[in-house]
């Protein structure tokens, strides 16, 4: 916890000082807002170059967060050297598309594999690239023709994954769909979080209106026992007459709307890196104390 504590310390003045005014004013030189910075994130520069052999802060500070950072982000493995891995290593594919601030859209492509010889699974960044076609077709030539510039198989692919977008995952014309006429065995995965936000906010609004019309529906399903004799109907007025049934959509009209919440922490426009933690922290312990 108090490495935790000393994470989310080191990344806020950073990204008061450097995300936000990059986000807010895209013009912003880099440089002017990365040179107040240093001593933020290096507070001990003149103990970096101590020869006595000790730890100096600063070795601290970077090794603090070179852990918590996922390996997506480090520069050590080139597109080349990622390449040669994958021309004969099975490996998956994670893609997203962005709009920068150019409005200029981008093709994220993320690869998965295991290192053999360090007998370890890794996710990297194998390349960004620019489309001006973002249908599924222009999506998948986009990555047939990036993977074969490189050299790397595409029968080595055994898994796709993507948002949940009509383009990305449409049955019969999305790129996973056309992925399958070219790699019938590939395994397809859409975002979890993507699913989970759609799921909570359909249901938490549909919850709502039921707990709201309960008395009504009552009455209605009462009538139809009476009037047409109906089994569903019945089913159903049991249903609304069990307390515990009500109980339990009562929860769910609490957490529902506490889960899109959250999710919405994911999607933000701007940098939320060091907050996630503990919002995530603060909806479980708020879920958990009414178990």
């Amino acid at each position: 916890m108090a490495k935790q504590s000393n994470i989310i310390s080191f990344f806020k003045p950073i990204h008061q000082q450097i995300a936000e005014p990059l986000i807010s004013e895209p013009s912003t030189s880099i440089q002017s807002v990365t040179e107040p910075i240093i001593p933020i994130a290096l507070p001990s520069s003149t103990a970096a170059g101590s020869t006595d052999g000790s730890e100096s802060e600063s070795d601290i500070s970077e090794n603090g967060v070179i852990e918590v950072v996922p390996d997506v982000t480090r520069r050590n493995d080139s597109e080349q050297s990622i390449a040669s891995i994958l021309k004969d290593t099975n490996y998956s594919i994670i893609v997203d598309e962005t709009t920068d601030v150019s409005v200029k859209k981008c093709l994220a492509i993320l690869v998965r594999y295991v290192d053999i010889r360090l007998e370890k699974v890794k996710d990297r960044l194998l390349a960004l690239v620019e489309v001006t076609d973002v249908t599924s077709e222009g999506i998948l030539q986009k990555f047939l023709t990036t993977i074969e510039s490189l050299s790397i198989p595409h029968s080595n692919l055994l898994g796709f994954a993507a948002d949940n977008a009509a383009v990305m995952m449409g049955k019969f014309n999305g790129v996973q769909a056309k992925l399958k006429q070219i790699n019938p065995n590939i395994f397809v995965m859409g975002c979890i979080c993507h699913s989970l936000h759609l799921c909570a906010s359909a249901a938490s609004a549909v919850v709502k209106r039921t707990l709201e019309q309960w008395p009504a529906l009552l009455l209605y399903f009462n009538a139809a026992i009476l009037e047409d004799n109906l089994v569903a109907a019945s089913t159903i007025h049991n249903a609304l007459n069990n307390v515990i049934f009500k109980l339990y959509l009562t929860f769910l009209a609490y957490i529902l709307p506490l889960i899109t919440k959250l999710n919405l922490e994911f999607q933000a426009e701007r940098p939320q890196l060091y907050n996630i933690h503990d919002a995530i922290q603060t909806t479980t312990k708020t879920i958990l104390k009414i178990l």
